[in-house]
C-alpha cells in the first residue's frame, strides 16, 4: 500500500547534472570559507571570529556527503 510514495526512478543525466552542480557549489563555498579563515586568523588574534566559517564548512561537508551517497536529498 504505497499510495503516497514517489517513484524513485530518475534520469541518469539529471542525476549527473545535479552531482556536478553540488560539486561546484561545494568547491566554491570551501574556497571562500578557507580564504576567510586564513585572512581572519592573521588579522585577528582571537579564534572566536572563525566559528561561523567552521560551522559553514562542517554543514556543507554533511550536505555534500549526503548527496553523494544518495540516501537523501536535503536540498530538494
Amino acid at each position: 500500500m504505497n499510495w503516497f510514495k514517489k517513484s524513485t526512478a530518475e534520469d541518469e543525466r539529471i542525476v549527473n547534472l545535479k552531482n556536478k552542480l553540488y560539486k561546484e557549489v561545494y568547491t566554491l563555498i570551501m574556497i571562500i570559507c578557507s580564504i576567510s579563515v586564513i585572512i581572519k586568523s592573521f588579522a585577528l588574534p582571537r579564534t572566536e571570529s572563525v566559528w561561523l566559517e567552521m560551522l559553514i564548512i562542517l554543514g556543507e561537508k554533511l550536505i555534500f556527503w549526503d548527496t553523494q551517497r544518495g540516501a537523501g536529498d536535503l536540498l530538494g
